[in-house]
């Protein structure tokens, strides 16, 4: 099984997959498409950690800027 932040950095390195993964998300999948790639927890958990990750990216753009 992967981790969320492991499946995380996969989808952000491997554009095909980050379509998938949006497109699972888009077609309310997501909770098989993580079963799929063996990805721990729930479709709201991951759906909760990837909006986490974008809240420090603006956060820390916000600092920079």
């Amino acid at each position: 099984m992967k981790t969320m932040e492991q499946f995380y950095s996969e989808v952000m390195a491997d554009k095909e997959l980050a379509e998938a993964a949006f497109n699972a998300h888009t077609e309310n999948r997501l909770k098989e498409f993580l079963a799929v790639q063996e990805v721990e927890g729930t479709a709201e958990e991951f759906e909760a950690f990837v909006k986490e990750k974008k809240n420090i990216i603006n956060i820390l753009k916000n600092f920079v800027l």
